[in-house]
């Protein structure tokens, strides 16, 4: 199943946070930042998230638990930047991903 991983940061501040997901940064009307990538599976972009969790995360108790976070939300935040798996990209709504 083709798959995205989408992604804000609500600010400048956060542009070093959300240029940790590995994924080319666009910046948005408003001051906000967005990242967005295509997989062909959701295993894909699991492995993209989990990759990202390893290179930032230090503290193996912090890493466990963005890792889990991965695996059963799809889900990886990175201070105030934020990144989701979104299985139907067509329906997504970038302004929601805070809500999560």
């Amino acid at each position: 199943m083709k798959c995205q991983i989408q992604g804000t940061a609500p600010t400048v501040y956060q542009l070093s946070s959300i240029s940790r997901f590995g994924i080319p940064v666009q910046k948005m009307p408003g001051g906000a930042f967005h990242v967005c990538k295509s997989f062909e599976t959701k295993r894909e972009a699991i492995e993209h998230l989990y990759s990202a969790a390893d290179r930032y995360y230090e503290d193996a108790k912090e890493l466990m638990e963005a890792r889990h976070d991965i695996k059963h939300t799809g889900l990886l935040k990175i201070d105030a930047a934020h990144c989701i798996i979104v299985t139907n990209p067509d329906d997504f709504q970038p302004e929601t991903i805070n809500n999560y």
